[in-house]
């Protein structure tokens, strides 16, 4: 795993609590501070008051339409952090290029992978590695299913 990085508030907003709990551990135990949020009203509530550096966004996520939720997330919060699509569909059309997306991942991923990949990220600097238009496309990262 990374080394240690100076702490960075991460948002986990999404409704599966057995794959976002191990994943909140590991970002705990690398040195982020994390909230989970299990639904879009509580997400943009939580973030309002806890400033995410990072939001890990899982497509499917109850209550409200992920564009609305990241786009009221972008509008709502002083900083807008960097934003991670989690989705459990292997083929995207545009729909996710219409969120504006940093990362993407599909879930489930290995949470060793996705703590490393967002360190890796952060410590580049998001804003090189960020799509430059709409056709462009979000780098593909790793995968790894349950056995």
């Amino acid at each position: 795993m990374s080394e240690k990085l100076s702490p960075r508030r991460v948002l986990l907003i999404d409704d599966d609590r057995e794959l976002t709990t191990p994943l909140a551990t590991l970002l705990l135990v690398a040195g982020y501070e994390v909230e989970m949020a299990f639904d879009g009203p509580t997400a943009v509530e939580t973030a309002e008051s806890f400033h995410p550096d990072v939001c890990l966004v899982d497509v499917n996520v109850p209550r409200l339409n992920f564009y609305d939720l990241v786009r009221c997330l972008r509008e709502r919060l002083d900083k807008p952090p960097v934003f991670a699509n989690v989705t459990p569909f292997e083929e995207r059309d545009d729909w996710y290029a219409d969120a504006q997306f940093d990362l993407d991942f599909t879930k489930p991923s290995d949470p060793f992978v996705v703590v490393d990949q967002l360190a890796s990220f952060l410590r580049i600097g998001h804003s090189e590695m960020r799509p430059k238009g709409r056709n462009e496309r979000i780098p593909r990262l790793p995968s790894f299913r349950r056995m």
